[in-house]
């Protein structure tokens, strides 16, 4: 906020983009500045710096009240959206979950990505809310045909989308896998090969696995160790559709691995806790 005061200071007008990082940096502070951010859009909104209901201010905002848990916010400022985009949606889907209603993420996929009426398409993030919340509700069959579906729709996952589903798979192995359950890990491991890992990650991610899927299901493992030739049933849809590749964990918050706030690091805390 310093550096609002200072632009106003020095009679510089904020813009549109100004007034959204502003929303999205009260929004991770601990503990979110919810109504800082409430009254900074309405505001400028009322000053005419930015537009009402424009969907690059309000989403942020959606983020904002969904990282309080406060359901009724997100869906207030949601509907203020005229044409929601692919990013505002996924923020709502995540707002929801983080809100303890993961029906209703589940719902608005279905709304605006399996209807007609709408031109909206889902990228990688949308698919990893609804898989991750898939997951921590023990709904693992579902959350196999979602992946599924997105890798038919040529989406590729990522390291955030890949992970979350390695770990659930793991940590749930003394409650016992089925054989979906392991092919499904299998698969998700086997996609994550081509992704940009660091020195060692994609081979830790692989010996977790193992451990928890050799003793019970070799007959899906071939003897190298090679995940090429696992489910080869399944190859032809790599040859017929080709890779949508964003980045779920940051471009969630806007950013992605173009963004300047992006630090790639070699340090590795998977399955720590």
């Amino acid at each position: 906020m310093k550096i609002l005061k200072r632009m106003i200071s020095l009679k510089v007008r904020p813009n549109i983009v100004t007034v959204s990082k502003l929303v999205e940096a009260l929004g991770r502070c601990s503990p979110p500045r919810i109504e800082e951010a409430r009254a900074l859009v309405a505001q400028f909104q009322k000053e005419k710096v930015i537009p009402e209901a424009h969907n690059y201010i309000l989403t942020p905002l959606v983020r904002c009240f969904g990282s309080v848990g406060d359901m009724n916010g997100a869906l207030d400022v949601f509907r203020r959206m005229k044409k929601p985009d692919v990013v505002a949606i996924n923020a709502f889907m995540d707002a929801a979950v983080r809100c303890g209603k993961p029906t209703v993420a589940l719902d608005t996929f279905h709304h605006y990505f399996r209807s007609n009426s709408t031109a909206v398409y889902p990228d990688v993030i949308s698919y990893a809310v609804v898989i991750a919340s898939l997951l921590r509700n023990g709904s693992f069959p579902a959350a196999d045909k979602f992946y599924r579906e997105m890798r038919v729709e040529g989406i590729l996952p990522d390291k955030e989308l890949t992970d979350s589903i390695i770990f659930v798979m793991v940590k749930g192995a003394k409650r016992g896998l089925s054989k979906r359950d392991i092919k499904f890990t299998l698969t998700v491991l086997r996609d994550a090969e081509s992704l940009d890992w660091g020195p060692g990650q994609y081979e830790a991610r692989t010996r977790a696995v193992r451990a928890v899927t050799v003793d019970r299901m070799k007959s899906l493992w071939n003897e190298n160790g090679s995940l090429a030739n696992l489910l080869g049933e399944d190859d032809d849809l790599f040859k017929r559709k080709g890779w949508n590749k964003v980045d779920s964990g940051f471009r969630l918050w806007g950013g992605g691995r173009d963004d300047p706030d992006f630090r790639d690091t070699s340090d590795d805390d998977f399955l720590q806790s």
